[in-house]
């Protein structure tokens, strides 16, 4: 648990120092820098800095750094999937819903460029990611019982769909918060 933490800080100094660089165009990177990052830019990224990068990061960690006490236990005793929290609602749901619901969604969701093809196939795929935590991590118990759970990664993905604020950020919260209850 001690070493996600050093590396999730160490990983999130150099994130921060990178763009610094990118920002004020420090030679010899900031320029190649900011040439590369222009290309992945999407409307959250409209002001001077980058900072999707670093939301990715943040919401991957947050749930175990603003919790480290449930996570440690949950590492080292039968365990819930809080841990998990941050790679199921991004690393996963946002993931393949980005993917899926660009290149074969079509019916949109009411005000939103998100689409219920997008929505759905992250529900599924956290469905299947939870599987095979639940599989391969023999630690892992399900204490909230699997309607709890995909009540959960449903409204996760629906806020995903609805929000207009970082959903990286905003996801992995919500689905701990729901988890813990």
């Amino acid at each position: 648990m001690q070493l996600l933490f050093v590396a999730s800080v160490a990983c999130l100094a150099v994130f921060v120092l990178l763009e610094y660089i990118r920002y004020f165009r420090i030679r010899p990177m900031g320029q190649t820098l900011r040439q590369l990052l222009t290309l992945f830019l999407d409307e959250r990224d409209s002001g001077p800095l980058i900072l999707t990068p670093i939301y990715l990061l943040l919401g991957m960690s947050l749930p175990v750094w603003l919790f480290p006490r449930l996570c440690a236990s949950s590492l080292s005793s039968p365990s819930t999937l809080l841990p998990y929290c941050g790679v199921l609602a991004v690393g996963v749901g946002d993931t393949i819903a980005s993917v899926c619901g660009s290149s074969m969604g079509e019916i949109k969701w009411p005000g939103t460029k998100k689409t219920f093809e997008g929505t759905m196939m992250a529900i599924f795929a956290q469905i299947i990611a939870v599987a095979l935590i639940l599989i391969f991590d023999t630690n892992v118990s399900m204490n909230s019982g699997y309607v709890w759970l995909l009540g959960s990664i449903t409204l996760v993905s629906l806020l995903e769909a609805f929000t207009t604020q970082i959903d990286n950020l905003l996801l992995p919260l919500y689905l701990h918060i729901l988890l813990m209850i």
